[in-house]
């Protein structure tokens, strides 16, 4: 009786996990995966290989916790630098480039009414929270040391802005890739920190982030967004 009675303890746990939360995280890391193998695939041979298999994120946020909704939405954008392979597979410079800026939309995250009226302004802080949260064990590091956030500024070519604020109105993020002659005039693109150090004159691409709607808007001259992700 009691083996019995284990064993349907057992079962019982494995079915809440593959039918609720768990089977979903599941799902949505086999997504990000073969996204991240199709572009792995597509920088050895861009005119041969396929489309590439990515999806895009459809989020709605609820909570009213600003760590919460920090957490959330720094998550969706690790998932989105990590699945383009935080921009070290070259897939587009030999062929099929849709220039002078190409861009994936990872996610689209939008706020409840709550969260809307609570932080009409947006949330700030976001920059101290990248600075001082890890990501182990996916990163030796916090998600500040992993992801594009810093800018050019407009006003000070030679000064880089941190991405600081969360526009509760609409956060999409989006993956870019950016011709080396349009790297000064698009301001609004975080880029990898590495390409700030860098043989800018070896360069024919740039790889980042945008976060925000009017970004996005404004900085994508083609802008895909996929399949939702499962």
């Amino acid at each position: 009786m009691v083996v019995g009675l284990l064993i349907a303890l057992a079962t019982g746990v494995i079915l809440i996990l593959f039918t609720g939360g768990f089977s979903d995280i599941l799902s949505k890391g086999a997504d990000r995966n073969a996204c991240r193998n199709s572009v792995v695939l597509k920088a050895f041979n861009p005119t041969k290989i396929g489309e590439l298999n990515c999806r895009t994120n459809y989020v709605e946020i609820n909570t009213l916790d600003q760590q919460e909704i920090m957490r959330k939405v720094a998550e969706e954008a690790y998932w989105c630098w990590w699945q383009f392979k935080e921009g070290e597979a070259d897939f587009k410079s030999l062929g099929g480039f849709e220039g002078p800026v190409w861009c994936f939309l990872c996610s689209d995250i939008q706020f409840s009414d709550n969260v809307k009226e609570k932080y009409p302004d947006g949330i700030e802080g976001f920059d101290t929270f990248l600075q001082e949260t890890t990501l182990k064990p996916k990163y030796n590091g916090n998600y500040a040391d992993y992801l594009p956030i810093k800018y050019l500024s407009p006003e000070d070519p030679t000064y880089l802005e941190t991405l600081s604020t969360i526009s509760t109105e609409k956060m999409p993020i989006a993956f870019a890739i950016v011709e080396s002659k349009q790297f000064a005039a698009k301001k609004g693109i975080a880029y990898d920190p590495a390409i700030y150090t860098s043989n800018f004159e070896a360069k024919h691409y740039f790889y980042g982030m945008v976060y925000g709607t009017e970004n996005i808007q404004s900085m994508c001259n083609t802008l895909r967004v996929g399949e939702p992700l499962s």
